[in-house]
């Protein structure tokens, strides 16, 4: 989600502010939006957090050669946050 986040605003405002378009990594991207104003600090730092945080799970078990599955209890307050700040995005669309 967090990614998809990142690249519908990337397509939403590019045409607007092509700086936009010099990064192709989620955290990049997400401090440019922040920016050129279109993401509050709060938000990136909120999805930023939660981005690597999910990334840091995934590596570790990788390197245990183990499926990319964590208990939904470890993720919970992160998704919650993250489901929010969707809603958020998503309601401004419409």
């Amino acid at each position: 989600d967090i990614e998809f986040m990142v690249q519908y605003s990337i397509l939403r405002w590019a045409c607007d502010y092509p700086e936009l378009l010099r990064w192709s990594d989620n955290i990049r991207q997400l401090e440019t939006l922040q920016k050129a104003g279109l993401m509050a600090p709060g938000v990136v730092t909120t999805l930023a957090d939660a981005y690597r945080s999910y990334r840091a799970a995934v590596h570790r078990l990788a390197l245990q050669e183990a499926k990319a599955v964590v208990p939904e209890s470890d993720f919970r307050p992160l998704r919650r946050e993250v489901a929010s700040l969707w809603h958020d995005l998503m309601e401004a669309v419409q």
